[in-house]
């Protein structure tokens, strides 16, 4: 290729005897960069021989340069984001593998012929485990001690009156400032006044001296700790572009760094369950949020890396939390919200929502109450979003079929003894468009998980059973019908019939089913977020009077 001249660079990432082979191959002045680690870290020698026409041997140790050297890190970013854009650089190619072919991915890598990368690809959901998972068979227990932090925003209130309300008996209850404001001493109080045995710990959760301390007061209250609900959090919203170091910091420390010293601070514990209160925004993104959203993604990792570990997490993706906080005490923001597709959960449905996900033994969970049509309008971007290809896929099928649909007359002009019927076969359609089965395959009785349902399906079916017979199911409902027997049963109370009867056991609800359906416990600084991205004039008006 170069009539014996030798090459001006070799990028180097083999090992041992390819390197001296490499060096060889270098031309007058050629550069050698080795991006490989194991001859590095093994101290290897390399022959000087063949630099002899001034020739140089370089080392290129990213990871270094990445916590060594900030400001540098900086400016090689920008200038490969402008590449990136510009189309210089491309994405390296990569051949993908399935798990079952597992063999032939290695096959091909020995081989030495591949370009680029070699991808083995496993069927979702998996998660690489060191051991079984404890039983989830969640119970508040009266002889345990139970930690929040965040302890005394509005839902840290929420959620520590939940587990008395299950038996609790004794809180530790954590903040920065703990119970300095006369609101936060009176809610103690009145915990109690219940019975309760409530220690309050002023402790900064991403502080590792004070997370001990922390934990030195849990273990001299005499009861075990029997769970863990991490709802600490702080907002500094801000553009990308003006993302700092500082403010990076600012949010990462109570919810991510907080995150990762409570999982070591427990990880010898048995724990009944470790519960992280994370945001719709780590899926979907949030304007101006994205150190916020990192902290959350941080949040739905560490769940998955504890299962790996063989320990019990859980992370709920919410989005609006209502009953509690700045959408609860401003009624024109949540006619906003409303109008953008997004809707409030109550305080009580969103304990049950926590409690089933418990019970359900899911790593994560997201749980957001929204009309996907209404939502599509303000969010389009979000089109292109593959966790929400097949919802939207759906709502473009029902569009393009048009708004009417005869399912409704159908049952409106069954006599009373067909209604249950016409109801399940209706039912069946929908189910069977979405599971691409035949309906009438379909049995009343039979679990729609054996089929492979899972959550975005599930969202699937009350899409297109709400525009089938103008019925739209609550999702803390259809988490419960898992059936076509008991989705019709729903259907026909919300019409005012009669109830469906199917003869069978109740279906408990699945791990894989229990990943979606409402929302996060955000803060006042949140909202007015959620709210900045896309509204008019009339809307930011409405927000701004609401905030005074």
């Amino acid at each position: 290729l170069t009539d014996g001249r030798g090459v001006d660079v070799v990028l180097n990432a083999l090992a041992a005897e390819a390197i001296p082979m490499g060096l060889s191959c270098l031309a007058e002045f050629g550069r050698f960069l080795e991006i490989g680690k194991r001859d590095i870290y093994q101290n290897a020698r390399i022959p000087l021989r063949p630099l002899r026409n001034n020739a140089s041997f370089h080392v290129v140790a990213m990871d270094a340069i990445f916590h060594g050297n900030e400001e540098l890190t900086r400016r090689m970013l920008e200038e490969i984001s402008g590449l990136v854009e510009k189309g210089v650089l491309r994405p390296l190619p990569y051949r993908s593998f399935p798990a079952s072919r597992i063999d032939s991915a290695f096959r091909l890598m020995s081989s030495g012929k591949h370009i680029g990368k070699v991808v083995v690809a496993f069927p979702a959901p998996f998660v690489p485990r060191r051991g079984e998972l404890p039983d989830p068979g969640f119970e508040v227990k009266s002889d345990g001690c139970y930690l929040v932090t965040g302890a005394f925003g509005g839902y840290g209130k929420v959620l520590a009156r939940w587990l008395v309300d299950a038996g609790a008996r004794h809180l530790v209850l954590t903040s920065r400032s703990g119970a300095s404001s006369p609101e936060a001493a009176e809610f103690v109080a009145e915990l109690q006044n219940r019975g309760v045995e409530v220690r309050v710990v002023s402790a900064d959760i991403g502080v590792p001296d004070d997370v001990k301390r922390l934990f030195g007061e849990i273990e001299s209250c005499g009861q075990p700790l029997r769970g863990l609900f991490h709802l600490a959090m702080v907002i500094d919203d801000t553009l990308l572009a003006s993302l700092t170091p500082e403010r990076m910091r600012t949010v990462l420390e109570p919810k991510a760094d907080g995150a990762w010293l409570l999982h070591k601070a427990t990880q010898e514990t048995k724990l009944d369950c470790f519960v992280m209160f994370s945001s719709v925004s780590s899926l979907f993104g949030n304007p101006a949020q994205g150190n916020y959203s990192a902290a959350n993604a941080f949040l739905d990792s560490l769940a998955h890396h504890r299962q790996a570990l063989g320990l019990l997490a859980l992370t709920v993706n919410w989005g609006v939390l209502g009953g509690e906080g700045y959408v609860a005490r401003n009624e024109r923001v949540a006619d906003f919200l409303a109008r953008q597709g997004t809707t409030e959960i109550s305080p009580g449905e969103a304990m049950g929502l926590l409690e089933s996900f418990l019970r359900a033994g899911s790593a994560q969970a997201m749980s957001i109450r929204i009309d996907w049509g209404k939502w599509r309008q303000f969010f389009r971007s979000m089109q292109e979003n593959p966790l929400l290809e097949r919802i939207f896929a759906a709502l473009e099928n029902q569009e393009s079929a048009g708004p009417t649909s005869d399912w409704r007359s159908r049952i409106d002009a069954a006599a009373p003894a067909e209604k249950q019927a016409v109801i399940c076969q209706a039912v069946r359609e929908a189910v069977g468009s979405v599971l691409r089965v035949k309906p009438d395959s379909l049995r009343d009785d039979q679990p729609l998980t054996d089929l492979g349902l899972d959550s975005l399906m599930g969202v699937e079916i009350e899409t297109s059973l709400e525009a089938a017979v103008g019925v739209a199911l609550p999702p803390t409902s259809l988490m419960r019908a898992r059936t076509i027997g008991q989705i019709a049963s729903l259907i026909a109370g919300h019409l005012g019939g009669a109830t469906v009867v199917v003869e069978s056991a109740p279906v408990p609800v699945q791990a894989e089913a229990a990943s979606a359906v409402d929302l996060d416990a955000i803060s006042d600084e949140e909202i007015e977020r959620l709210l900045g991205g896309e509204s008019d004039a009339e809307e930011t008006a409405a927000v701004e009077d609401a905030k005074r």
